[in-house]
């Protein structure tokens, strides 16, 4: 699971009526919100839309009759991507895994274990001595996904 958006922009918009949702104020309102975030409206229908760096733009349309609580989640634009080599794999321990390349579309991936990448068609390649791994995957925004090397033998008949 992600960590908590450290800082969104809410737009909230009244659709209707010359009454403010805020009072006094006026019918549109920016706000700049940390953490959990709540406003009190006056009954009516609105238009939310949030925004954080990283994410993708969420709006949605709510008539308030009552009191309620609005969640709104938002997607990540990236897919969380984790690579897992097992120790099994290492002989020397620390010193042979500095030795492995990890390549995402045949752009070296540096730090790790875990990259935000960009959604779509990835070619992961690892690189170890003479041992070269590659696969072929599609991550989805806001997804998070395990990759594991696999080294075996197998016997057709």
């Amino acid at each position: 699971m992600r960590s908590n958006i450290d800082e969104a922009s809410i737009t909230v918009s009244r659709e209707s009526g010359s009454q403010s949702a805020f009072g006094d104020g006026p019918r549109e309102r920016d706000i700049t919100a940390r953490g959990n975030f709540a406003q009190t409206l006056v009954p009516g229908k609105y238009v939310i839309t949030v925004n954080a760096q990283g994410y993708f733009e969420e709006q949605r349309e709510i008539y308030l009759d009552r009191p309620r609580t609005v969640v709104i989640r938002l997607l990540p634009r990236t897919a969380r991507v984790r690579i897992m080599i097992p120790d099994s794999y290492f002989l020397k321990g620390r010193e042979d895994r500095r030795r492995i390349r990890l390549y995402d579309n045949g752009r070296l991936l540096r730090g790790g274990p875990v990259w935000d990448l960009p959604p779509g068609r990835h070619l992961l390649r690892m690189e170890a001595g003479p041992i070269v791994l590659t696969g072929r995957f599609f991550f989805e925004a806001g997804g998070e996904y395990t990759v594991e090397p696999f080294m075996g033998l197998r016997l057709n008949e």
